[in-house]
């Protein structure tokens, strides 16, 4: 299990890593600075990936003499799946602000961290940080609700 899980991580980290080629190169025919923000973003984002994907060779590297465990049933994959579903949903009922925080709170609570005040803090941290740049620094209204 934990090595098919290694293996996932270097496929997806991969997948990201080459996104983040795309985006930059994309973003360099852009007209003007507009290209200044995206390229920054997938350049960040690639050092990232690099970090995690060296992380998870050496994990796998770790686990290369180890015995492999059962695979799980994928109810994680079932939970994750059907919770953007409800996200989407509740972004047009409650607005993008709400509803990203009830996601993220709920997200990190289903998936194993049990400290309620980190989850709230964490999330609510997430959403300021969120509101300051897309609302204060680039004047991007998110999506309102239909109840809000």
């Amino acid at each position: 299990m934990k090595k098919q899980k290694c293996l996932e991580e270097i496929f997806v980290v991969g997948i990201l890593i080459i996104l983040c080629i795309y985006v930059f190169l994309t973003a360099g025919g852009f007209k003007g600075t507009s290209s200044l923000f995206p390229r920054i973003v997938s350049a960040l984002t690639a050092i990232l990936c690099f970090l995690q994907l060296g992380a998870s060779v050496r994990s796998l590297r770790s686990l290369q003499n180890t015995q492999e465990e059962p695979v799980g049933s994928g109810r994680s994959f079932l939970l994750a799946s059907a919770s953007l579903v409800i996200y989407a949903a509740l972004i047009f009922l409650l607005g993008y602000y709400t509803a990203t925080l009830l996601y993220l709170c709920a997200s990190i609570y289903l998936f194993g961290y049990r400290k309620k005040l980190v989850i709230v803090l964490v999330s609510t941290g997430m959403i300021g940080f969120i509101y300051g740049l897309f609302h204060l620094l680039m004047y991007i209204n998110m999506p309102k609700g239909l109840l809000f």
